[in-house]
């Protein structure tokens, strides 16, 4: 049987190695040589996927920074010594699986949804190719031609957050398919969490199938 963790001492333990070391780089590789190994012996649970988050949000990070206080205060320390690009989703990644370790009915309720979502996608038009285009058109205001990859993709998550927290609940019919309790639950998530960063991570199926109905086999068509 596999051992269980705590990820809470796994990530003191990994920030005062950073810490400790001669260079962030070094501390980093060590952390994620031991890690590496240590994961093998676990099982995998939100415990597992907080310290892989927790090991990234260190390496996303500019400088070093003192991974005990953010744990017991949630407040990321020096930030903006420590910005990068990327960091913000990471740690907005970090906060929902904490949710998820915290009071699990947060992710049986959004695994219901999801699995609702993925049954009834194919008949989703919200999901398809000019609907979409159509879509940042509004928003934008000039040709999707004239966009960027890097834009799409930002526009594409800030649309499924969009779907996410105004319309999904019509589109699957929720009044019918969810429970009072999860209909608290998902009105709640939906007001504080992009729906984006979560799938992209654990119903990453789901995404990719989204994103394909939208752009096809690469979102670099343009």
């Amino acid at each position: 049987m596999k051992n269980k963790i705590d990820y809470k001492n796994i990530l003191v333990n990994y920030g005062s190695m950073v810490a400790e070391a001669p260079t962030k780089k070094q501390g980093l590789a060590l952390v994620k040589k031991d890690w590496e190994a240590k994961k093998q012996q676990m099982e995998v649970s939100i415990d597992t996927a907080l310290v892989d988050v927790g090991i990234r949000m260190m390496t996303v990070s500019k400088k070093r920074f003192d991974m005990k206080k953010y744990l017991e205060t949630g407040e990321f320390p020096s930030y903006h010594g420590c910005y990068a690009d990327g960091l913000d989703e990471v740690i907005s990644l970090f906060k929902i699986l904490k949710v998820f370790k915290e009071d699990s009915s947060v992710k049986e309720c959004l695994d219901h949804i999801m699995s609702l979502w993925a049954e009834n996608l194919d008949t989703m038009t919200i999901f398809d190719r000019e609907d979409f285009f159509d879509r940042v058109v509004d928003m934008m205001g000039y040709p999707i031609e004239t966009l960027m990859f890097w834009d799409l993709q930002k526009i594409f998550d800030y649309d499924l957050d969009t779907i996410f927290g105004a319309e999904i609940a019509d589109l699957l019919d929720f009044n019918f398919n969810l429970s009072e309790e999860e209909l608290m639950i998902f009105e709640d998530f939906s007001n504080h969490f992009d729906i984006s960063i979560i799938m992209k991570y654990m119903y990453s199926d789901l995404y990719d199938r989204i994103i394909k109905s939208v752009f096809g086999n690469s979102v670099e068509w343009f």
